[in-house]
C-alpha cells in the first residue's frame, strides 16, 4: 500500500509511523530528496514543529534550502 502513493505523503506516512512512539532522538537522512519545494515546506513544518515540542533530532541533507529552520549549524 505505501508504495502506490505520492512519494511526499509516503514521506509522511513513514514520519508518523517512526515519531508515534516519541522516540528521544529522531534521525533523518535526506527526507526531502525527490519532493517540489511545497512538500518539502509542509515536511519541514512538521520536523520544526516536533524539535519545538523537545525531541532531539540529527538532519542529514545537502542543500541548505531544504534544511527545517530548528537546525543548529
Amino acid at each position: 500500500l505505501l508504495n502506490t502513493l505520492p512519494l511526499g505523503t509516503q514521506r509522511l506516512v513513514l514520519l508518523a509511523r517512526t515519531i508515534i512512539k516519541n522516540p528521544e532522538l529522531l534521525i533523518l537522512d535526506e527526507p526531502c530528496q525527490g519532493l517540489d519545494k511545497q512538500q518539502t515546506k509542509h515536511f519541514n513544518h512538521l520536523v520544526d514543529e516536533l524539535c519545538s515540542n523537545g525531541m532531539t533530532l540529527i538532519y542529514v541533507g545537502h542543500f541548505e534550502s531544504q534544511l527545517p529552520n530548528c537546525l543548529e549549524k
